[in-house]
């Protein structure tokens, strides 16, 4: 029980640099190992990199800050995910998109999602999230737009621009 305890300790701790080994062989192609040979050189690599997802957006100064029916504007509208500049790889073109907003959406406000500048929403929309189809190699991107029941901008999010990238098979 104590070597196993011993053990998961272990495994827990932080990664720390790994040595790894590189030579050319008489072809000239260049070779890596986790284990040393004859005329292999020593190299120092570090750990896997992990990312934090960014904080969410909030938007500066809102299109109406007051007196809109004598409500404010939102607190909190922003679109979640994606994350600003994130890579997606082999998605087979299906990218999810959430949009934060708080309070929920009030009397009449509708809210618009915008991808590469299409309006993805049906008319009087007040949904939330949405999973777009056919979302190809390259940079692409979204905002969430809050309109009122006379069609007028309250807020908007920040653009959102991603990538995506597809495996190429040779």
């Amino acid at each position: 029980m104590r070597k196993l305890l011993l053990l998961m300790m272990l495994v827990s701790l932080p990664a720390a640099a790994i040595t790894m080994y590189t030579w050319v062989d008489e072809n000239g192609v260049v070779h890596y190992a986790d284990t040393p040979r004859p005329g292999a050189v020593a190299i120092e690599v570090d750990p896997v990199q992990g990312f934090e997802a960014p904080p969410l957006y909030r938007s500066a100064a809102p299109a109406t800050t007051e007196d809109r029916d004598g409500r404010s504007a939102y607190d909190t509208f922003a679109i979640s995910t994606p994350g600003q500049d994130e890579v997606f790889w082999n998605v087979a073109g299906i990218i999810n998109v959430v949009i934060e907003i708080s309070p929920p959406p009030q009397n009449g406000d509708t809210i618009s999602l915008f991808f590469d500048s299409q309006n993805m929403s049906a008319p009087g929309s007040r949904r939330q999230s949405y999973v777009l189809n056919e979302v190809y190699r390259g940079t692409h991107t979204v905002r969430a737009v809050v309109n009122d029941r006379n069609g007028n901008e309250i807020q908007q999010t920040e653009m959102i621009t991603f990538q995506v990238h597809q495996t190429s098979i040779r």
